[in-house]
């Protein structure tokens, strides 16, 4: 009866043992995405002509925050783009990469150019030159980013990160009236793979997601 006894102990502890480690391993690989947003917008030596060629020197400061409260993340191959309210691509720009301790959070600064853009589709030009007119433009941040999760030096998970800060008003003349825009993400595992196409390809970004790196920008 005794030895019964000891063999029944011993299986549920087991049996405890085992769940513990399962429910060690899935916390230790339940990440929180991290989340961002756009808090100041301005731009400088706006130009849109007659022709419809655009030139301006966008400024946005985008707050990056890890909601992780355990894994550090690294931000690598980061690319900001700028796209009217409607879809329309103006220009882009490839940041340095950072990284930020779990709960804890850093800005940066980005500053797309556009040069001499052509916009070749009527409608959005005449929606460019209304809200010229009314001193401001109404845009769209995209932002794509490979977030690499570790814990402790060792621990290790990457995905690839796109999102969209939308309606970003930016005013001609002042930061005062900016307001604040939240980036919206849909995380999804990034399997491996061969690495992601070059930032060149950063202007047919998609809409809020984490894709695998054979998906287009």
């Amino acid at each position: 009866m005794a030895r019964k006894v000891c063999v029944i102990i011993i299986i549920v502890n087991l049996i405890l043992l085992g769940g513990a480690t399962v429910f060690i391993a899935w916390y230790s690989d339940h990440m929180v995405f991290p989340s961002f947003s756009v808090e100041q917008g301005a731009i400088n030596e706006y130009k849109f002509n007659a022709t419809n060629h655009l030139n301006a020197k966008f400024i946005f400061i985008v707050h990056s925050q890890n909601n992780d409260p355990k894994y550090d993340i690294t931000y690598n191959k980061v690319v900001v783009s700028v796209y009217h309210l409607n879809g329309y691509s103006l220009t882009y720009e490839a940041e340095n990469p950072y990284t930020v301790h779990h709960r804890n959070s850093t800005f940066f600064t980005a500053h797309p150019v556009a040069h001499d853009v052509v916009v070749s589709d009527k409608g959005v030009a005449s929606e460019i030159r209304n809200e010229t007119m009314a001193g401001h433009l109404d845009l769209e941040v995209r932002v794509r980013v490979d977030v690499k999760y570790e814990v402790k030096g060792w621990k290790k998970k990457e995905y690839l990160l796109k999102a969209i800060c939308s309606p970003v008003v930016v005013n001609f003349t002042t930061w005062k009236t900016f307001n604040k825009t939240y980036c919206l993400k849909t995380p999804r595992h990034r399997p491996e793979g061969p690495p992601p196409p070059s930032t060149a390809d950063a202007p047919s970004l998609l809409p809020f997601k984490l894709f695998n790196h054979n998906s287009r920008f």
